[in-house]
């Protein structure tokens, strides 16, 4: 509604470097007036596109269209920035969505995301050193809120760019990667899409916390970025089950689920909504607790057993042969398909069958998951994580309803769910 009243009343046609006669308005201060709000509506719009994937009704952004640098007030111009980044946005928009599944081969959507990955990196390194992207931001209070704000529609841009390396299966993608960017500036980032996506979802679920703490009340503060971030760190986990960051990211997992379900409800929505968006944390603590409970023990007792061999450990040369080599057990490499195969190619996790499609298994065979639960009885909770939600619907949440048919370039962008059994879930 916004913008269309913005743009029966002319405000669009304003530019800096070539002024519109048909502009109603010639003074400058009236200029610049309108010429700020139709950058907010060119803002909000792309963030909400961006957030969506519906159509867009402004064609084109440009930051000409805001004002000249005798038009800027003084301080920080965060609505300057925020159209740089919309101007960027606009293009991750037409780079997901704009063309047809097998338009372009798999090196050329490669270069392209390298190519927005240098420019929204460029732009960041564009915005002064106190109001940095990120989660430690060091402006005055009151500028806080509005560079938070910045750094996570930032962020979200990110994980928009890079979800194909947290989505697609991490060996396939970069195997691609190496394929078609060797030697590329940009391969090492390309092949670390997955920790991009990572990183950003920890940074906005930080920020949103923070901003939570400090009591940052705004109706541009939505609760889509920091639901995207849950959907990221959980999707995170789950692929790497023994990463050493897991405990804390799970406990962010927690609290901004929580945040998000408060959001829900204090908005009016379903509280079953709310209540699938706790579920998400819930499912995936059940499934780490079983990890835990399965591999857990071995490695304590390994752990007491070589802090005890050292309270008299022997030199080399006062060690009795029949000990030697004896420690060297307690230094084995860990590793997740001793007992519990769920993310392996062997029983369950990312199959990939015969047309080259990625699919999710559960590592189900006759009501006994992989790891030798035995779920049908009931004697653990092992619980599938996101089970009982539309996996659809939670993809969608990714953006990721634009899902490439596989191709022999472009298989790998292919991934496809399956869900106990079912066919693949297809773009509509």
């Amino acid at each position: 509604m916004a913008v269309r009243i913005a743009q029966t009343l002319g405000l669009h046609r304003h530019s800096a470097v070539q002024p519109s006669t048909q502009h109603g308005v010639q003074k400058k201060a009236e200029q610049l007036f309108h010429a700020r709000i139709w950058a907010i509506c060119c803002c909000l719009e792309k963030f909400m596109q961006l957030e969506s994937g519906r159509p867009t009704m402004i064609a084109a952004v440009d930051r000409d269209q805001m004002m000249g640098r005798d038009q800027r007030p003084p301080g920080p111009d965060f609505l300057q920035w925020l159209m740089g980044l919309a101007q960027y946005q606009e293009r991750i928009i037409q780079h997901i969505y704009g063309y047809k599944p097998g338009e372009r081969t798999a090196r050329t959507v490669l270069l392209d995301t390298a190519e927005l990955d240098s420019l929204l990196l460029a732009w960041a390194n564009e915005v002064p050193a106190q109001y940095r992207l990120g989660a430690h931001l060091f402006c005055f209070v009151d500028e806080y809120h509005f560079a938070a704000y910045l750094s996570i529609q930032y962020h979200q841009a990110m994980i928009a760019l890079h979800r194909a390396g947290l989505i697609a299966p991490t060996t396939i993608y970069e195997a691609e990667v190496a394929t078609h960017c060797a030697g590329d500036p940009s391969e090492f980032r390309l092949r670390k899409g997955e920790y991009i996506c990572i990183h950003s979802a920890r940074e906005i679920a930080t920020l949103t916390l923070e901003l939570a703490d400090r009591k940052a009340n705004s109706r541009i503060l939505n609760a889509g970025p920091p639901l995207m971030a849950c959907i990221v760190i959980a999707i995170y986990l789950m692929k790497n089950p023994t990463n050493r960051l897991r405990v804390a990211d799970l406990e962010l997992l927690k609290e901004c689920a929580n945040y998000n379900a408060d959001h829900f409800l204090d908005s009016g929505h379903d509280p079953r909504f709310a209540h699938g968006v706790v579920t998400i944390y819930e499912q995936v603590k059940a499934h780490f607790d079983n990890f835990e409970n399965n591999n857990g023990r071995k490695n304590a007792k390994s752990s007491r057993a070589l802090i005890e061999g050292t309270n008299e450990l022997p030199t080399q040369k006062t060690q009795p042969e029949s000990q030697q080599g004896a420690s060297l057990a307690y230094h084995a490499p860990f590793s997740p398909n001793q007992n519990y195969q769920f993310f392996t190619n062997a029983d369950g996790g990312i199959q990939m069958d015969n047309q080259g499609n990625a699919s999710l298994d559960c590592g189900m065979k006759d009501g006994k998951s992989s790891n030798n639960f035995d779920l049908q009885n009931g004697n653990v909770i092992a619980l599938f994580p996101f089970d009982g939600l539309n996996v659809e619907d939670l993809w969608n949440w990714m953006l990721v309803t634009d899902a490439i048919e596989p191709t022999d370039e472009t298989e790998w962008m292919g991934t496809q769910v399956v869900q106990n059994g079912s066919e693949p879930l297809r773009e509509s």
